[in-house]
This record gives structure tokens, sequence and C-alpha cells, in this order.
């Protein structure tokens, strides 16, 4: 995805892949690496860091009318390691942040709080003090429909990833996941695929 904001990949002119969710029985060994971006399906409205060039530790995610060509702001790093899953965004400064949900992560509690429905996706440090608040899976289940959600246990509630319209600065924020709702089926559009082990240069694992 390395349209994210500074890094920019050349873009063809062939139509991204769109990566299969990954189901409740999907194997251990289950690994994917890719730059990609995040598009609500059946609109023209993508996941995007809201002020993109100034992008930084605590700046929100919102919709914005998807960029098919540069993918400015909305292009993202996914990683997911078997039951892990992160969202990733490189600044202008060259900084991998995490896409976190708000208010669980304190940086002092080895264990952040429960998230509840309604707490704002943001960009936080990688990591800090645990993945926990940003540990989010591409689901597609029964019971889910192309979801991100919330993968912990401390994550109670059953809690995904969603949009609150597909009009441009809307907000994004967790909701109990619901298979049914437009607003938390996601298309994951790669745009790379990358190597199953990464270096420093996308921030490691």
């Amino acid at each position: 995805m390395q349209v994210l904001c500074l890094a920019s990949a050349a873009v063809t002119g062939t139509v991204p892949a769109v990566r299969r969710a990954m189901t409740l029985d999907s194997s251990d060994d289950t690994w994917g690496n890719e730059k990609a971006y995040f598009q609500m399906k059946g609109t023209n409205s993508c996941l995007g860091v809201k002020n993109h060039n100034k992008a930084t530790v605590g700046s929100p995610l919102v919709i914005y009318t998807c960029d098919d060509s540069k993918h400015i702001g909305q292009e993202f790093l996914y990683e997911q390691t078997n039951d892990m899953g992160h969202i990733k965004y490189q600044t202008t400064a060259g900084d991998w942040l995490c896409v976190t949900a708000w208010g669980t992560d304190d940086d002092t509690a080895p264990t952040p709080p429960a998230a509840t429905a309604g707490k704002r996706f943001v960009l936080k440090t990688c990591g800090s003090p645990t993945w926990d608040s940003q540990n989010i899976l591409y689901m597609h289940a029964p019971e889910y429909n192309a979801n991100l959600k919330m993968a912990q246990d401390n994550f109670e509630g059953n809690l995904c990833l969603a949009a609150t319209g597909s009009v441009n600065e809307d907000v994004i924020e967790t909701a109990i996941c619901d298979g049914n709702d437009k607003y938390q089926a996601w298309q994951l559009k790669v745009i790379e695929e990358l190597p199953q082990h990464l270096d420093d240069e996308y921030g490691g694992h």
C-alpha cells in the first residue's frame, strides 16, 4: 500500500485484486502482508486518514472518496499472521503507525480495558503497550461479511470497524459486528503483495 501518504509505489493500470477474508476455520498458518486500500462494498468510499499530510499519533480515520489512481491518504499495510492482524499507515515523516481503537490503550495499563461500541479509530504507536487495541482481522463467516473485526478476547461485545456513513469525513468507530451492516462491509483491494516476513522498512511486526 505504498500510496501511504509519503512513499509511493508505481501503480499500474490493472484492477487491484480483492483479498479473500479469512474464515473461522482458516488454517493456523494463515499469512498475508499487503499494501492495500479498504473500499466500502458497493460504494466509491474508502478508509482514509484525516489530514493525511499532517498525520501523526492521534490522527483519526475517516471516509473519503476513493482515489483510484494514487490512493493518497488511503493506502495501508495490512499484516496478518495466524490470529493477529494489524493495519499500518506510513506518515509523511516516514513513521509507521497502527490503526487503534481509541480509549482502549492508555499507554500504562498492561492490558487495555475492553473496548465498547462508539470508540473512534485513530493512529497510534504500534504495540504500545500491547497489540490488543490494534488486533484487527479481516473476517468472513456466516455472521460476518468481510468485516474488520477486533480480535482479542478482551474486546468483549464482538466489535468491528464501522463507518458512520459514506460521505467524506464520516467517522470510523467501533460497532457491534453485523454482517448485514453495509457500513461494516469492506473490500481489501491489494496494491502489492509483500514477503511473509517484513523488515524494519515496514515497521517490523
